[in-house]
């Protein structure tokens, strides 16, 4: 049996979930974090007020060493490094729901094994991650084949006529079509973006795209130049996307008017959804034999309310 000086917090969360422990103590940061993954926690009882993350060191370090460290805190917390790092790690953990997240895990206990083999097929077309790309398509349609939207966007991966034609496509309806459709489109806005943009923002920016449209996006990159923000940045894009939808600014653009927020918004839960994939499923290695079991726990969220969990 584990110790449970072994398990890190997660685990320690993990652990109440499935009743093998009465409740556990954790940092109020890994409470958010883990509260998307496992929703049926609630937190009870703060122990202590809030404490700044500090940096320790020993009595007899170097005084050249630390005055270094102060100057590097004080150096990104002035550029604003400190928050994009903050924004990465922290920024779209308080999205969800506790009822998407239920929902969203019971559907990938019951509906996402049927599908899988084809994301992960469509992980090998592409070099996308499987559960990225189940993620997507499940912001898109919650993995319905049959999904339709009031603009014509149809399918397990929402593909408008005009990309599924492009893509050759016969029917949106099919997930064997769509889904390596789907994740193609999004390999090749990836790719379409500009090298400068490192891989950590540029799949969030395709993501955007998917949404919006490489012309939109590209639109939002001007007007974040013309605002003097980076336009190579997530942080600083999703905070300039929305502008789409100002006349003071589309009434200059090309490209038009553009919904610019509603591509933020579902960026913002895909990387959720992602990392909630990622706790419950495995990566995907195409030389293991075994590579498609799937871990997923069986869901017994509803029998489980009265468990606490104290931050």
């Amino acid at each position: 049996m584990t110790s449970s000086n072994t398990l890190n917090e997660l685990d320690l969360m993990e652990g109440v979930a499935e009743r093998r422990f009465e409740g556990t103590l954790v940092d109020s940061a890994a409470f958010d974090i883990g509260n998307n993954f496992y929703p049926e926690l609630q937190g009870s009882l703060a122990i202590d007020s809030d404490k700044p993350i500090v940096w320790l060191f020993a009595p007899d370090t170097s005084p050249e060493l630390v005055a270094q460290a102060n100057d590097f805190l004080q150096r990104v917390q002035k550029n604003g490094e400190l928050e994009r790092i903050k924004d990465r790690y922290f920024g779209h953990v308080k999205r969800l729901t506790q009822e998407d997240i239920l929902h969203m895990i019971e559907r990938m206990r019951t509906v996402l094994p049927r599908y899988r083999e084809l994301f992960q097929n469509a992980q090998v077309e592409t070099g996308i991650d499987w559960r990225l790309l189940a993620a997507l398509s499940y912001q898109e349609s919650q993995w319905r084949p049959l999904a339709t939207s009031s603009t014509g966007v149809r399918g397990m991966m929402m593909l408008t006529e005009e990309t599924a034609d492009l893509l050759g496509v016969s029917n949106r309806l099919d997930p064997a079509q769509s889904i390596p459709a789907g994740a193609k489109y999004l390999s090749d806005l990836r790719d379409a973006l500009p090298p400068s943009i490192n891989e950590a923002d540029r799949i969030w920016m395709a993501l955007a795209a998917y949404n919006v449209g490489m012309g939109h996006l590209n639109a939002a990159r001007y007007i974040a130049k013309t605002q003097q923000v980076d336009p190579n940045s997530w942080y600083a894009m999703k905070k300039v996307l929305p502008l789409l939808e100002k006349p003071q600014f589309y009434n200059r653009l090309k490209s038009g008017k553009g919904r610019g927020g509603e591509a933020v918004m579902m960026t913002e839960n895909i990387r959720m959804y992602t990392e909630i994939m990622n706790r419950y499923e495995r990566p995907y290695n195409p030389l293991e034999r075994n590579s498609k079991t799937t871990t997923i726990k069986k869901s017994n969220t509803l029998q489980i309310d009265n468990l606490r969990f104290f931050p």
